[in-house]
C-alpha cells in the first residue's frame, strides 16, 4: 500500500508501512509491559498554542473516546482506522500545537539532543522539501521534526517532534529485531502521525501488529541511553 503517512524508519515513521519486522509474536515484547522509567498513563490530545520557551510537553488525564469510521474515507483514513483506534483528526495549517523551527532546536536540544543536527522535510501544506536543517531563530512551522542520537552504547535512534509531541525510533533494536512490528518509544500510549497528502495529524492507538508502543515518562538522551537493545529485550 503506497501513501506519504509521515513516519516509516528512515524518513517516514509512526505506524510504518512495512512488512512484518520477523515471525516471532509481540507478545514476546506485549504492549502492557513497561521500560524504565515508564508510565502507564494514556493521553487525550489538546490544542494549547505552542509556548514561547518550547516546553511542549502535554499534561494529559483522561482518554477520549475513539472516533468512528467515516463514510467517505482518504487513504490515510482507510489505514489509520484499520490498524487502531482514531482518538483525534487535526488539520495541520491550524494545528496551534505546531512548533516553529525555533522552538524545535530549543525542545531537543533541552532534552539533551545536541549532537546531530534538527531537521524537517515538509511545508505546513503538506509539500515535500527533501531534507532541510532547522534554523535556530526561524519562526517558520513545520508539521514534522527529526534528529538523530548515538547512545552511550553507540546505539542508533531517530527522534521525532510531530504537532509537539516527542517520539524515539530505536534503530539499532528494530533491525535486530525479529517482532512482527516495529517498535516505537512514547510518552503516552497513543501516537501522532502526519499524512502529508491531506495535510493532517492523525492521534491514535496502534493495533500491536501494526505498531508496538512503548511508553516512558520523559524521552531524554538521558533515558535513550538506558535503553540498550538488551534492556528493551528484556521487556
Amino acid at each position: 500500500m503506497q501513501m506519504k503517512c509521515a513516519l516509516c524508519i528512515c524518513i517516514l515513521i509512526l505506524f510504518p508501512l512495512l512488512s512484518g519486522c520477523g515471525k516471532r509474536a509481540a507478545a514476546e515484547l506485549s504492549d502492557e509491559a513497561s521500560l524504565p522509567g515508564t508510565t502507564e498513563k494514556d493521553t487525550e490530545h489538546t490544542a494549547e498554542p505552542a509556548p514561547e520557551n518550547a516546553a511542549l510537553d502535554k499534561t494529559e488525564t483522561k482518554k477520549p473516546e475513539p472516533l468512528p469510521e467515516p463514510s467517505s474515507k482518504s487513504e490515510a483514513d482507510d489505514y489509520f482506522f484499520g490498524n487502531g483506534k482514531v482518538y483525534d483528526v487535526i488539520d495541520a495549517v491550524t494545528s496551534q500545537d505546531v512548533p516553529d523551527e525555533r522552538q524545535a532546536s530549543e525542545l531537543l536540544h533541552d532534552r539533551g539532543f545536541t549532537e546531530m543536527p534538527v531537521t524537517y522535510d515538509y511545508s505546513m501544506d503538506g509539500r515535500y522539501l527533501g531534507e532541510k536543517e532547522a534554523d535556530s531563530e526561524s519562526s517558520e512551522r513545520h508539521p514534522m521534526y527529526q534528529t538523530f542520537y548515538i547512545s552511550k552504547s553507540s546505539e542508533v535512534w531517530t527522534v521525532f517532534i510531530v504537532n509537539g509531541r516527542v517520539y524515539a525510533n530505536p534503530v539499532s533494536f528494530n533491525e535486530q529485531s525479529d517482532l512482527q512490528a516495529q517498535l516505537i518509544v512514547s510518552e503516552s500510549g497513543m501516537i501522532m502521525s502526519y499524512d502529508s497528502e491531506g495535510g493532517r495529524f492523525y492521534l491514535t492507538e496502534p493495533n500491536g501488529t501494526a505498531l508496538i508502543v512503548k511508553t516512558v515518562d520523559r524521552i531524554d538522551a538521558e533515558m535513550l541511553d538506558v535503553l540498550t537493545v538488551e534492556e528493551i529485550k528484556k521487556r
